[in-house]
């Protein structure tokens, strides 16, 4: 049985118990073809979100337990920038911010209707090939490329700031972000991890 139990919204309550083996179908033969991605997400309402290798975001059907793709309220403006989608990230807003591979970033509002994409671009994403996305204690996006370094998004501005191994990073490849309990962002890179202080953009490079 489980070691652990931790308490689950009701809405999960009608599914398999935590001391069972549960396997959610993928009906549709291209989704079964999919590589669907180790990184899923559970947002704020226990809705089950995971990206996949060539069908975009699928989420979880309550009704009938299988994954199914998202496409919003009207699927011919639905618009992730590529199927290959790895990071899912919630603000306190409910927002869910996406990162796509070759696709960057993209974010879907509240009632999981509209999606609004943000490609690579001067002012913009330096890099659209994103590996991760964090969003802080100030709903501030956080995201981390594959050779464009870091990039902070303000939502509230519509501001990004970008960092590379020009500006102290270890590495332009970025794959993991975690803030701490003092507000601080570890950054973990191809070569080395970085702490950065968000108010001064300061890094802080540590290397074997």
């Amino acid at each position: 049985g489980a070691t652990a139990r931790q308490k689950i919204p009701a809405k999960w309550n009608s599914g398999p118990r935590l001391d069972q083996v549960a396997v959610y179908a993928l009906p549709d033969p291209d989704l079964r073809r999919a590589t669907v991605q180790v990184r899923f997400f559970v947002d704020h309402a226990g809705d089950v979100w995971a990206g996949t290798y060539s069908l975009g975001l699928v989420r979880l059907d309550r009704d009938t337990w299988s994954f199914r793709p998202h496409r919003g309220a009207d699927p011919t403006a639905w618009d992730l920038g590529s199927d290959y989608v790895w990071p899912i990230a919630e603000d306190s807003r409910g927002r869910l911010w996406v990162g796509a591979y070759n696709g960057g970033l993209s974010v879907i509002s509240e009632d999981r209707a509209a999606a609004t994409h943000y490609p690579a671009a001067p002012g913009s994403l330096s890099d659209d090939r994103v590996l991760t996305v964090f969003v802080d204690s100030h709903d501030l996006v956080w995201v981390g490329t594959e050779g464009g370094g870091l990039i902070r998004f303000d939502p509230a501005t519509g501001v990004f700031t970008t960092w590379t191994v020009e500006d102290g990073l270890p590495h332009d490849a970025v794959e993991g972000i975690e803030e701490d309990a003092d507000g601080r962002l570890w950054i973990s890179t191809r070569d080395g991890l970085a702490r950065m202080e968000p108010a001064t953009g300061e890094l802080l490079v540590f290397r074997e």
